[in-house]
Order: C-alpha cells, then sequence, then structure tokens
C-alpha cells in the first residue's frame, strides 16, 4: 500500500519536480495521488512543466500505466502553444507590414508552460489600424474601452488581448507611459523572435496584474519572480511610491520573501506549500489601502472587488482546485480511464 500525502506534501512534491533532483521518484505514490499532483500543478500553471520533467527524468517506471496520461497531456499542451505559435507569426507579419509598434507582455513567463491567452501592448497611433487587422482575423472579440483593451478569439481556442498604451488600465496610473518603451528587447519566445519591455517593466506589470487584478499567486507566477533577478528594486519602490502603489508593492514583496525561504528548507520540511490567494490580511490590508489612497487611480474596482469575491468562493466550493481566474487547459474527465 502506498503511502498517503497530504495536499502540502503534494505542493512541495511539484516544487521538488520542478528542481529536477535526480533521486526523486513518485512510485511511491498511489495513481489516485498522482493525479491529484497533476491537477494541483494544473491550477498552479505548471502542469506542462511538471510532465516534462516526469518525462525527461523517468520519475515514472516506464511501464507505469499513468504514462500514456501525461504523453496525453504533453501532446495537448504542445498543440497549444503550436496554435499560439502560428497566430503569433502571422500578427508579426501584418503588424511589421503596417508598421505597428508593439509589445508583449505578461506573457513569457521564461518556464515551459501552456499559454492562456497573449497580452500585447499598442501604441496610441497604431492601435486603430491594429485593431481593424486582428477584427478581420478574429473569430469574436470583447471590447473594454472604459480600460483600453480589446479581447479577441481566433480558431482553435486562442485567445488575444491588445492594450492601448497609454489608455490601458495601468499606464500612466501605476507607472510613466513612456518607460513601458524604454530599452525594448527583441527575445525568442514560440520559435520566433518578438520584442518585449525590459525585464524591469515585466516585473512590474506582473506585479501589478497580481495585487490589483488577480490577487493570486501561483507556482507559475512564483517561477517568474524567482527567475527575474536582474531588476533595480530600488527604482521599482521608487516608481511604487510615486505613483501610490507602495503598501501592495512591500505585501508581495514579503510574500514572495516568505515563499522563497521555503523552498529553501530542507526538504523534510513539511511546511512548504504555495499559496491560492493572498491570504484575508493581506487582502484587507490591499483593500483598505486602496480604499483610501490619495490616488484616484489605486483605489478600490468594485468590479475586481466582486471578481475577488466571486474567485474566493468558488476557491473554496471547488476545493481549492479553481485557481486564479483561469481554467485548466487539460480536461481531467476522463481520468478514471487511467486508473
Amino acid at each position: 500500500m502506498s503511502k498517503r500525502i497530504g495536499y502540502f506534501d503534494l505542493i512541495k512534491t511539484i516544487i521538488e519536480l520542478t528542481k529536477r533532483p535526480e533521486s526523486l521518484k513518485l512510485s511511491k505514490l498511489s495513481d489516485k495521488e498522482i493525479i491529484k499532483l497533476l491537477k494541483t500543478a494544473s491550477a498552479n500553471r505548471v502542469l506542462f512543466l511538471l510532465c516534462k520533467n516526469i518525462k525527461q527524468y523517468n520519475y515514472l517506471d516506464r511501464t507505469h500505466r499513468l504514462n500514456s496520461l501525461i504523453d496525453k497531456i504533453l501532446i495537448q499542451g504542445q498543440e497549444i502553444n503550436n496554435y499560439y505559435a502560428s497566430l503569433l507569426r502571422k500578427v508579426k507579419r501584418l503588424f511589421e507590414t503596417h508598421n505597428i509598434n508593439y509589445l508583449i507582455v505578461k506573457t513569457d513567463r521564461m518556464v515551459d508552460h501552456v499559454l492562456s491567452d497573449i497580452d500585447i501592448t499598442i501604441d496610441k497611433e497604431s492601435f486603430g489600424k491594429a485593431r481593424e487587422l486582428l477584427e478581420e482575423m478574429a473569430v469574436n472579440k470583447n471590447i473594454c474601452e472604459k480600460e483600453g483593451r480589446w479581447h479577441f478569439k481566433f480558431e482553435n481556442k486562442v485567445q488575444l488581448d491588445i492594450h492601448r498604451t497609454g489608455e490601458d488600465w495601468y499606464s500612466d496610473n501605476f507607472l510613466n507611459t513612456a518607460d513601458i518603451w524604454k530599452n525594448v528587447q527583441s527575445r525568442e519566445f514560440l520559435g520566433d523572435f518578438y520584442p518585449f519591455p525590459s525585464a524591469q517593466i515585466e516585473w512590474i506589470l506582473n506585479a501589478l496584474n497580481i495585487i490589483y487584478e488577480k490577487y493570486t499567486i501561483t507556482y507559475l507566477d512564483l517561477l517568474f519572480f524567482l527567475k527575474s533577478k536582474d531588476v533595480n528594486h530600488v527604482e521599482i519602490s521608487k516608481i511604487a511610491q510615486d505613483h501610490g502603489w507602495d503598501i501592495g508593492l512591500r505585501i508581495l514583496n514579503k510574500y514572495l520573501s516568505k515563499l522563497e525561504k521555503q523552498i529553501k528548507q530542507n526538504s523534510k520540511d513539511n511546511t512548504i506549500i504555495l499559496p491560492k490567494m493572498f491570504s484575508n490580511i493581506d487582502f484587507l490590508k490591499i483593500f483598505i489601502a486602496r480604499l483610501f489612497s490619495p490616488y484616484k487611480n489605486c483605489r478600490i474596482s468594485l468590479y475586481y472587488f466582486l471578481y475577488f469575491i466571486y474567485c474566493k468562493i468558488r476557491f473554496i466550493l471547488t476545493r481549492k482546485s479553481r485557481i486564479p481566474f483561469y481554467g485548466s487547459w487539460f480536461n481531467f474527465g476522463e481520468e478514471n480511464t487511467f486508473l
């Protein structure tokens, strides 16, 4: 009979697997526990990374019957990313042909993962033309004019969001718009090279997305921040103070520091966990700070507050499996066929 492990041990196993220790094996887990591990990884958006490591480092015996499930997950995840790669190449050709200035933001996490969408910020002068071009390609669209954002859906359920720089929810509100276009980098992504903002701007945008939109840290988020070492935190703190989101930044940094210390603890320590949501006291601090903020841009949005409550309730009702605001790209509904 296999050793029964708890939820926190499953999370710790994800951490150990993504660190790729040579000695780790999953043979001590039952099939149900391995599937629970996969679902936990999926909720934390690292299912693809976990499965790649399982195959690459032989964490499952080659004859294990769940290998077919791992293969299915990898094939489906790669197909989704191939759809995104194909779309992005088309978008790149269109934008270059029409001289549209754009940057890919909040999308490349520097580890293998399956995309849920692609975010692109476009300068004001180019936005109208870019929108027209994408409208011709898209199957469906959703407009958030108040936030300067258009949401497009394409074939194979591929999604792309475009943001009008200077009018989206973060530009000028939380940093200077001009800084987004400073030190633009060309980086390889999905098999081609695309323009990205500087590492520092990427760090800020991902931090703001957690503090003011998601209120959630997944393991994929954590991996991104742990890998983003080449940023000037003193300068980021100054930007946060100038734009009134320094309290939220301090809470996030405290959380990240705590998690990093936990990961570095002895592997026998069962206290290693990944939070599904900000704890109530942390969210309360952010809520109060925003409620009484002298900065209008930092005040709490009723929409996002209600959305947080909705996600929190869903998180509880689904036994802590539906996080953050994304659904799983892999359907575990047929998991019983592998048991």
